[in-house]
């Protein structure tokens, strides 16, 4: 009965409706595609056996920053620990991988035997490690993603069992890891048993401790296990361990803990949108409401008393939130296509997002939330009145205009105050992508091509025979036509993530307290580096042909690093010591150079602590090579594959590309979140436009009689303009005032995800004021010029 008599009323204003179900279709959708990308990346379990109890250990240095574990620690806690049932070591590493028609190069990682036992993950072909696979004299084995069979292998299952090659070297394939196995979204593809290949490198701490919980466990009795272990251990190792300690992360938290602000501040956002979709058709209920008190009232006269005219109002709200949502769950879909697409490679688990029955749920409790959110005022203002009055009302208005009134304009002013708190933080996101993609990063990108390449085979065995075969394959790519300069470094200068890192003593240090003792980013450079990408000397030189393996140990640093330990000082000529990656014991090195700081783009430059040394004085098997040209960088990528090739490089390169795309890549995310928030405000500001344009039209309505009082009495049609686009400004003066401390309460929330701008920019908190009050003076013109072109003696004569 209920449902007829609301299809019945609804199908007399189809107007309405579609504007009411087209406007909560936008805040619906919304919704649901932003929770099932947060559902996909943030809620979903990980595909291994029980994961609340899976955890990752680190080393934490004497200022609480997390660190790879060295082989000698992990060694320990395996014995002392008690808290886990089992402690897996990771090493991460680039695999040269041999095909059947060419050499391929990998991402992967040594593990520890018992590493996909611990996940409860085993390979869908083939077998996983034994006990005794990481022996020395043991053949060694490999396990490679299911990718990797299908690409490099051709799906042969004959190749299970056989031998490989794997840098140079041979191993036998003895599993496939399952088509959607990927740990913890790190493209890993290749896994081969951890066997720690010197003593240097079971001291050195790179390695990544994946740990499991007993089950009555909990990860703080874990972590303060942890730390009592780590005290132990300090007076085993005093050189390395004095000051550190020990932290144990649940394993989620490392894979969700990056991406979990943005998408919350998206889950934020797309709630705000939600609220003024809401607030607007209220505000359409509400002017409806204003024509329906006498139906109301007959109806009431006729027997139904006040809670069954409530329950005919709600399902009138109810049916018109299920048509919005379902026309929401379409645009969702729609969009979730879209967004896949465009945020391939910045979110983990990106290809799982759809609409399953979790998101389904959820959407609707949206839908039910909704119908109650926007149908709730008005069915009280419309049943709060007295209904005998208005049914003696004769039809020259309503009793409840003054009330209804100030409830719209209420609305109208939270919908300007939310959409002012999207808009701050759309363009304060978009300004931090324009200043990452043109800061000042302290090199040139335009004009150069990169590549990376690791070293396998024979070449990689012997320093010397490295650096020859290195130089080698640079001299051949400086004859490419087009070339004006190759460079070569360990530490690329992008993304801010180092592989090498060492402490280091400048001249003049008192006695090393080791709590204290620093360290620096070691970047291993050939001479021409500085001129292929464009980083300038500041003082002294830069390297040259005589820097040669048994010259004189000479480096370079970082202007940052000058300021810092060599304050009013020129530091050229003095000294430091500093290890040398690759080889044993420490090295006091002349001071030739002080380079211009390079920003990491997800740091200040003057953190930049840098120390530069020629890489043919101290070999390293991973590089990241810079060819600059002379015209676009893009269209020398084939010659530089070719004269690689030419040249007999026999080793393979990945991630041929320009600088620039590179930094668009790393820039991705923080794209990704701005094209987002920039969408949901401009839908927040439209349907801000239309509350306002809808309060100031129908309060024209409501007032035409005073309208012709004024004009009958004198008022210019510029006075009468002035007075309409005056009320609209002060609707949104309150809204501005709401808004700005609406976003100062939750600026913390955006904080993590800008760079180069605060949250609380003056400039950009002004600028988005002053959109919304050209909205709403725009938004009031139109009813203004109605209201000015009205006949006085008509408006008159309507009462």
């Amino acid at each position: 009965m209920d449902l007829r008599i609301t299809l019945r009323t609804l199908a007399k204003q189809p107007s309405f409706c579609l504007t009411a179900i087209l406007t909560l279709a936008l805040g619906i959708g919304a919704n649901t595609a932003i929770f099932s990308v947060f559902n996909a990346v943030i809620l979903r379990p990980w595909p291994y056996r029980d994961p609340g109890r899976l955890v990752m250990v680190w080393q934490t240095r004497p200022d609480g920053r997390i660190n790879g574990v060295a082989g000698q620690d992990y060694s320990e806690w395996i014995k002392q620990a008690g808290s886990f049932e089992r402690l897996e070591g990771l090493i991460p590493q680039f695999y040269n991988v041999g095909g059947r028609e060419d050499t391929v190069q990998a991402t992967g990682a040594r593990v520890s035997p018992g590493f996909f036992d611990a996940l409860g993950v085993q390979p869908a072909l083939g077998r996983g490690f034994a006990k005794d696979d990481d022996q020395p004299g043991t053949p060694r084995v490999a396990i490679v993603n299911y990718s990797v069979w299908q690409s490099v292998f051709a799906s042969d299952r004959s190749v299970l069992g056989k031998p490989i090659e794997l840098n140079g070297e041979q191993y036998i394939l003895i599993g496939v890891m399952p088509k959607d196995f990927d740990f913890v979204g790190q493209g890993m593809l290749v896994w081969t048993p951890l066997i720690f290949k010197s003593s240097g490198e079971f001291q050195s701490n790179k390695m990544a401790v994946l740990g499991r919980l007993k089950p009555a466990v909990t990860l703080k009795q874990a972590n303060r296990e942890m730390q009592v272990v780590a005290k132990r251990l300090e007076p085993m190792f005093p050189k390395t361990n004095t000051g550190w300690s020990a932290a144990v992360n649940a394993l989620d938290e490392i894979i969700e803990g990056p991406v979990r602000p943005a998408l919350t501040a998206l889950m934020v956002g797309v709630g705000l949108v939600l609220l003024i979709a809401c607030t607007n058709v209220s505000n359409l209920l509400l002017a409806r409401s204003d024509v329906r008190y006498k139906e109301v009232a007959v109806r009431s006269a006729l027997g139904a008393n006040r809670g069954r005219l409530m329950r005919q109002l709600l399902t009138e709200t109810m049916l018109l939130a299920c048509a919005g949502s379902l026309a929401g769950v379409a645009l969702a879909w729609a969009g979730l296509r879209v967004l896949a697409r465009i945020a391939a490679g910045q979110l983990p688990r990106v290809e799982d997002v759809g609409l399953d029955a979790r998101v389904l749920l959820f959407t609707l409790g949206v839908t039910v939330a909704t119908g109650l959110l926007f149908g709730l005022l008005p069915a009280h203002k419309l049943l709060g009145g007295d209904l005998q009055a208005a049914l003696r009302e004769s039809g020259r208005g309503s009793i409840h205009t003054r009330g209804g009134s100030k409830a719209r304009n209420v609305l109208v002013v939270s919908e300007i105050a939310l959409s002012l708190m999207l808009a701050i933080g759309a363009t304060l996101m978009a300004r931090s992508v324009f200043w990452l993609e043109n800061e000042n990063r302290g090199f040139i990108p335009q004009h150069l091509l990169t590549f990376r390449v690791s070293f396998a085979g024979k070449e990689a065995r012997d320093p010397s025979q490295m650096a020859a075969y290195f130089d080698r394959m640079l001299a051949r790519l400086k004859q490419v036509p087009g070339v004006k300069a190759v460079g070569a470094i360990t530490n690329p200068p992008v993304e801010g993530y180092k592989q090498i890192g060492l402490y280091f003593v400048p001249q003049g240090s008192g006695p090393i307290d080791p709590v204290t003792r620093i360290s620096a980013g070691i970047d291993l450079i050939n001479p021409s580096y500085f001129k292929a990408t464009g980083v300038p000397i500041l003082r002294g030189r830069e390297f040259g042909e005589h820097d040669q393996e048994n010259a004189a140990p000479v480096a370079i640093i970082s202007s940052a690093l000058a300021r810092r330990y060599f304050p009013g000082q020129n530091p050229v000529g003095k000294t430091l010591q500093v290890g040398s990656p690759g080889r044993a014991g420490d090295y006091t090195r002349e001071i030739v150079g002080v380079a211009g700081d390079v920003r990491y783009l997800t740091r200040r430059a003057e953190d930049s602590i840098e120390i530069y040394m020629p890489f043919v004085q101290t070999t390293w098997p991973t590089v990241y090579v810079f060819v600059r040209t002379d015209g676009d960088a893009g269209r020398l990528a084939g010659a530089v594959r070719s004269a690689l090739n030419q040249s007999g490089w026999r080793q393979p390169v990945s991630n041929l590309r320009t600088v620039e795309d590179w930094i668009s890549y790393v820039n991705g995310k923080a794209r990704l979140n701005s094209l987002l928030a920039a969408v949901f405000a401009a839908i927040a500001l439209a349907l801000a436009a239309i509350g306002i344009y809808g309060v100031i039209s129908y309060s024209v309505v409501q007032r035409n009689k005073e309208i012709g009082i004024r004009m009958a009495l004198g008022a210019t049609p510029k006075q009468i303009r002035s007075w309409i686009v005056r009320q609209a400004v002060m609707l949104a003066a309150a809204g501005v005032a709401i808004g700005l401390a609406g976003h100062f309460a939750l600026s913390r929330v955006l904080r993590s995800l800008l760079f180069g701008v605060s949250p609380n920019d003056v400039v950009t908190w002004l600028g988005a004021a002053a959109m919304l009050g050209v909205i709403a003076v725009a938004a009031s013109y139109i009813p203004a010029r109605r209201a000015m072109r009205s006949d006085p003696l008509a408006a008159l004569r309507q009462e």
